[in-house]
């Protein structure tokens, strides 16, 4: 399996892990029941989930209106991308690019 295979599936199934935490988040919330964390919530987003998240965000109108989740989940993607900066520079450095 080829490396840009290995990272297309991660990114897949964090969007997909993404999405579907934000369902489950958002059934609990209408029943009354216990939630998942905010940090659970966004650590998908880590590895590439952000479409899924905010698409689920979107679909289920959930999470969207409270500013202190969007700041984290900011922050989180800030971080995500920076991380894949360095990544994609020492990946690079290490092949003459």
């Amino acid at each position: 399996m080829e490396q840009w295979q290995v990272i297309a599936g991660v990114v897949a199934t964090a969007n997909a892990v993404a999405f579907v935490q934000v369902w489950i988040d958002k059934r609990r919330a209408e029943a009354g029941r216990y939630r998942l964390s905010e940090r659970r919530l966004i650590a998908p987003v880590l590895l590439g989930g952000l479409p899924g998240l905010l698409l689920a965000m979107r679909r289920f109108r959930h999470k969207t209106r409270k500013r202190s989740f969007q700041l984290k989940l900011a922050a989180a993607t800030v971080g995500f991308v920076g991380a894949v900066v360095v990544a994609g520079r020492l990946w690079l450095g290490g092949r003459g690019g």
